[in-house]
């Protein structure tokens, strides 16, 4: 079956031989389509009534000309919304704030959980489950200012809702982890800002486009200890987030 539009004018080969072309002959391409009048009245097409061959063959070539239009049609249209949608995609989209910590206790049901109440700016605190106990003491945790990632969707972990995700900085082999400390003056409930990055986060991450580990990638302690995105530091109005020790880690 053709697989290609006609030109201007152009006849199928196997047809020519039937029709005995006029002045008003007309097969642009516009005409080529099942509802559309493929050839003029002026031309001569009796033959074409009595000859099944050719009109099979006509039906045939109108119908792959259609089906290679669509597609012809159709890729482009995927190919530039999935482009577009991965352009969209930065650390604008994410609501991160400087959070205090108010209240911290070991997960009744998990040894290696802690679940805490975090003060982000809003009119009550937020629980939140980080999987911190080996890497950090209990009481370095309390009364501790932290960068929240507020706009994950909550997470149930072990019994207990979890609505918020506090940022660290691990080693490769996740031997050692760090918070992401926010500057001692930072505001709580600030939202933590990246130069060149500008928007408003989404109100709840969407876990279908996996915004959350597209971003993620690209979040690292540089060799000055400052937590970035890309080469971008974490910044509030007092100043940068850091690290204590982990340099060129990987955050999460």
């Amino acid at each position: 079956m053709p697989n290609f539009i006609p030109r201007e004018n152009f006849v199928p080969p196997l047809l020519a031989p039937y029709l005995r072309l006029t002045p008003n002959l007309s097969c642009k391409t516009t005409d080529w389509g099942i509802k559309t009048k493929l050839l003029s009245r002026s031309a001569e097409v009796s033959v074409l009534s009595k000859l099944k061959f050719a009109k099979d063959y006509l039906a045939l070539y109108v119908i792959g000309i259609e089906g290679n239009a669509k597609k012809q049609q159709n890729k482009p249209v995927g190919s530039s919304k999935s482009k577009v949608s991965e352009t969209e995609i930065s650390i604008s989209k994410l609501d991160i704030r400087v959070g205090l910590i108010k209240k911290v206790q070991k997960h009744p049901d998990a040894d290696s959980l802690y679940v805490e109440e975090i003060d982000v700016g809003e009119d009550s605190t937020r629980t939140v489950v980080s999987g911190l106990v080996k890497y950090i003491p209990l009481e370095e945790m309390q009364n501790r200012k932290v960068c929240v990632l507020c706009n994950l969707k909550p997470a149930t972990m072990r019994g207990i809702k979890s609505h918020a995700m506090v940022l660290a900085a691990s080693t490769e082999d996740h031997s050692k982890v760090e918070l992401v400390d926010p500057p001692e003056s930072a505001v709580v409930g600030e939202r933590v800002s990246f130069h060149g990055y500008a928007g408003e986060p989404d109100g709840m991450l969407n876990a279908k486009s996996k915004v959350w580990e597209k971003v993620q990638a690209d979040l690292h302690t540089d060799a000055e200890l400052v937590a970035c995105y890309k080469d971008v530091p974490f910044t509030t109005s007092a100043g940068v987030c850091k690290v204590l020790s982990i340099a060129s880690g990987a955050i999460r």
